[in-house]
């Protein structure tokens, strides 16, 4: 009898099923103003009429996450 779901695929050869890993996951829920972390470094920076979009890849887990100061869409967010 196995403890996870039959179904799932796994698609990582790490043990965890979140595709980010735990300092992304807490990456999302600072402020706009916090530094990233360590893992996350700059791949692309775009300005907008709105405000600035900076795009960071984590060497960690591989997770794109998008710091933006636009007021439509502010803070931390993942790129889906």
């Amino acid at each position: 009898m196995s403890d996870g779901p039959q179904d799932a695929p796994d698609k990582s050869p790490a043990p965890s099923t979140s595709p980010r890993c735990r300092a992304c996951q807490l990456q999302l829920c600072k402020s706009r103003s916090e530094r990233p972390h360590a893992a996350l470094t700059e791949s692309k920076g775009d300005s907008m009429m709105r405000g600035t979009e900076q795009q960071f890849l984590c060497k960690t887990c591989g997770a794109t996450l998008i710091n933006s100061s636009d007021l439509a869409k502010p803070g931390w967010r993942h790129q889906r």
